[in-house]
């Protein structure tokens, strides 16, 4: 789990959704179909988790 302070600190503008899929920074470099959105986000919770290499992100809990 890494806790990160924001979503644009990984490359995610959610804008004004509650929930979104996005490219996971952490393995999409080394995937073969490199526009699969594998990265759920959801924007309430600040959690996003992504499906393929299984990392989750967690928004720090100040910063929400």
């Amino acid at each position: 789990m890494k806790i990160i302070q924001n979503w644009t600190e990984i490359g995610i503008h959610a804008g004004s959704k509650n929930k979104i899929k996005a490219r996971c920074p952490e393995c999409n470099e080394q995937r073969s179909n490199k526009r699969d959105k594998s990265l759920s986000v959801n924007t309430i919770n600040g959690v996003a988790h992504c499906h393929y290499c299984g990392i989750t992100y967690l928004i720090d809990n100040k910063n929400r």
